[in-house]
């Protein structure tokens, strides 16, 4: 299951289509998402140049995956906490 198909199920909840994400969540993800799409970026444009000759020094591009590695790890914190307190208000609201 890809990322995004997740979220949508997630969003949808199932067949009761109550979305979980509130304004601060859907905030929260498109800055996390602007970020790791400049990082991405930034991997392409390093990778492009060693493979064109101008070679750029490896902590450059160690840097850039690294940075990656950090934004992905948010959004998946980010992703937890929010399915933990649906999964809460969905408990909370059957009772």
């Amino acid at each position: 299951m890809s990322v995004s198909a997740f979220i949508r199920t997630l969003a949808c909840e199932g067949a009761g289509i109550r979305p979980f994400l509130n304004d601060a969540d859907r905030a929260i993800l498109q800055l996390l998402a602007a970020d790791l799409r400049a990082v991405g970026n930034g991997l392409n444009q390093a990778v492009r140049a060693l493979n064109t000759g101008r070679l750029r020094t490896v902590s450059d591009i160690a840097a850039s995956a690294d940075d990656a590695r950090a934004i992905s790890l948010t959004v998946a914190a980010e992703l937890s906490q929010m399915t933990k307190r649906a999964g809460t208000a969905r408990r909370l609201g059957a009772r």
